[in-house]
């Protein structure tokens, strides 16, 4: 018998999971390779290059563990 794909889980918890992940790599990233930098322009932009990274990440993880339970 074939298990059910329910859409709308499958989306909460990759939503959890995502913010976990995203989380956890951006404070990795602004704590071992950033810094705390003099400017708050500085400190902006590092905010958002490690936002951007680790949503990307947690995108891609993200998507493969969706693709993974449409098999």
């Amino acid at each position: 018998m074939q298990k059910q794909f329910n859409l709308r889980k499958e989306i909460v918890i990759a939503f959890i999971l995502a913010g976990v992940i995203c989380a956890i790599i951006s404070a990795a990233i602004n704590y071992f390779l950033v810094g705390m930098p003099d400017a708050v322009s500085t400190n902006t932009f590092n905010h958002a290059l490690s936002g951007f990274m680790s949503g990307g990440i947690s995108g891609i993880i993200g998507t493969a563990i969706t693709a993974k339970k449409l098999r």
